[in-house]
């Protein structure tokens, strides 16, 4: 009489018979699921299989070649998607396959046309969508109320020009304004108004940004164009001046008056765009 088996092998018995029990009840061919064998729609995962070597194109024709044997005979690739280009093998349909082109012909793809559902190579790529009229209206309000000097006007320039107005046309200030505010032969040393023209760039910079990106009289965003919003801007104008004055004539051996004769120009300056800046924001 042979022994019965022990505990141990009957676990293991168990074991090998419930493995087996699970490989009969898998689906036929589940390991090659993703290989196309019938006709059927498009999927991403699906595999085709290349019936003959195939040269790689950057662009559905068959000259110039950028790759030789791209892929081989019994490869199964999958398809990125499908074009229409140079006539190659009795067909005008070229399917791109890990980047580039190859002849349709010699894929086994169930279909002389497009695979149902299949992705168009010449499809233009959705736009990217831009920055949002708000998120664009808190960029304008950072650079239009920054203190001159400061790093917002040259970051955002880099990174939102385009879409947002970044003309600007200098201190075109009337000169005729300027002498009556400062009165004649007030001015620093002697300096014309270009002087300070030159001297004021940078604030002058961000006041043409502020027209043009809240006003109405450009092609820029149009955010208020109100006569509040254009006396903010002006008032803003003003306090950079005087902020460029000091910076410019803070040293010790450098005579109040000649900063004194700065504030006043700034405040010429003002005062020209506070009355005759309406056309220029309106």
């Amino acid at each position: 009489m042979s022994p019965s088996p022990s505990p141990s092998t009957l676990r293991r018995l168990a074991v090998v018979g419930l493995a087996v029990t699970a490989a009969a009840t898998l689906p036929p061919a589940a390991a090659s699921a993703a290989r196309v064998t019938a006709p059927g729609p498009w999927q991403a995962a699906n595999r085709y299989l290349v019936q003959t070597n195939l040269d790689g194109r950057a662009a559905p024709k068959l000259e110039p070649r950028a790759k030789v044997d791209h892929v081989k005979q019994g490869q199964w690739v999958r398809i990125e998607c499908q074009t229409t280009g140079e006539a190659a093998y009795g067909s005008t349909v070229w399917t791109r396959v890990r980047g580039l082109y190859v002849p349709d012909a010699h894929l086994k793809t169930y279909t002389d046309g497009f695979i149902p559902g299949v992705p168009r190579c010449d499809q233009a790529p959705p736009k990217p969508k831009g920055p949002s009229r708000a998120k664009l209206a808190r960029i304008v309000e950072k650079v239009a109320y920054e203190q001159v000097y400061g790093p917002r006007y040259g970051r955002y320039y880099n990174k939102f020009r385009g879409k947002i107005i970044w003309d600007k046309n200098g201190c075109s200030v009337p000169k005729a304004i300027l002498e009556i505010e400062v009165g004649a032969g007030g001015w620093l040393r002697g300096k014309p108004v270009s002087y300070y023209a030159g001297l004021f760039q940078k604030s002058c910079d961000r006041h043409d940004f502020g027209y043009r990106n809240y006003g109405s009289n450009s092609d820029g965003l149009k955010l208020d164009p109100t006569e509040s919003r254009r006396a903010s801007i002006d008032t803003r104008f003003g306090s950079n001046m005087d902020h460029q004055c000091e910076e410019i004539f803070d040293r010790e051996y450098v005579e109040a008056l000649q900063r004194g004769l700065c504030f006043k120009a700034a405040d010429a300056f003002q005062t020209a765009v506070q009355q005759q800046g309406q056309d220029h924001f309106f």
